[in-house]
């Protein structure tokens, strides 16, 4: 039964992203917003440095920290 609600939520979230990339669209054309507001407002995650992230605990259990060559 999980199964059918993780698809069913997976292809709702792929509407929603669709018809968000549709309205960016839109309002870009228009004039309204410029192509590097909606760059700014849509990566929220383009400041963190991932290539220095790493996870230590999971559940306040300590595991092993993976070391790169």
């Amino acid at each position: 039964m999980s199964v059918k609600i993780d698809k069913l939520e997976g292809w709702r979230r792929g509407v929603e992203k669709g018809v968000s990339r549709d309205l960016d669209t839109h309002m870009i054309s228009e004039g309204a917003r410029s192509t590097l507001e909606t760059a700014l407002n849509n990566d929220m995650f383009a400041s963190l440095n991932l290539n220095g992230f790493v996870i230590s605990h999971i559940g306040g259990r300590s595991i092993g920290v993976r070391v790169d060559d």
